[in-house]
C-alpha cells in the first residue's frame, strides 16, 4: 500500500501508511497544523489506562461512600482484597464477571457504574432523553403499554 495524502505529502521520514478514512482525516487535519498523527495526543478517554483508572476510582468512591472495607466487598465478590485494591488503583483490569460480583457486593448495578464511567469520560446525555421530554405522545404511548 502506498502513501496517501489529502493535502501536501508528509515528510519522507514519516512513513505514514494509514488506510482507514478516520486515520486519513486525522492525518490531514494534523498536517494542516504541522503535526503528524504519531505526534498527536488524543483524549484521555481513548486510552485503556485512563478507562481502567476511572473504573477503579468509581468502584473506590462507591465502596467508601457505602463505608465498606476492601474485605467486606472482596469476600462476597469472590476476589481477594489485594486484587480489589489493585483494580481500584487502576493497576489491574477486572473482567465483566468479576465486575458484576463487585457491583452486587456494593449493592449497585453494572449499568450504573458504566453510566458514571461514560459521564466521566465526557459522554453527553442520551439522545432519547431529549425525545422523551420533547414528545408527550411518546410518554403517553409508554404509559399505555405498561
Amino acid at each position: 500500500m502506498g502513501r496517501w495524502c489529502a493535502g501536501p505529502p508528509p515528510s519522507p521520514s514519516c512513513g505514514c501508511r494509514r488506510a482507514s478514512p478516520r486515520a486519513r482525516s486525522r492525518c490531514a487535519a494534523a498536517r494542516a497544523d504541522n503535526i503528524h498523527p504519531e505526534q498527536m495526543t488524543f483524549a484521555h478517554s481513548e486510552t485503556a489506562e485512563h478507562v481502567r483508572t476511572t473504573i477503579g476510582a468509581i468502584l473506590r468512591r462507591r465502596r467508601e461512600s457505602a463505608e465498606r472495607s476492601l474485605q467486606e466487598v472482596a469476600g462476597p465478590a469472590g476476589i481477594s482484597p489485594a486484587f480489589l485494591s489493585e483494580v481500584e488503583r487502576g493497576r489491574k483490569e477486572i473482567s465483566v464477571e468479576r465486575l458484576l460480583k463487585v457491583c452486587a457486593a456494593l449493592e449497585t448495578t453494572i449499568g450504573e457504574v458504566y453510566l458514571e464511567l461514560a459521564r466521566e469520560l465526557g459522554a453527553g446525555e442520551p439522545l432519547n432523553a431529549v425525545a422523551w421530554e420533547a414528545d408527550p405522545r411518546l410518554q403517553l404511548r409508554l404509559f399505555e403499554v405498561t
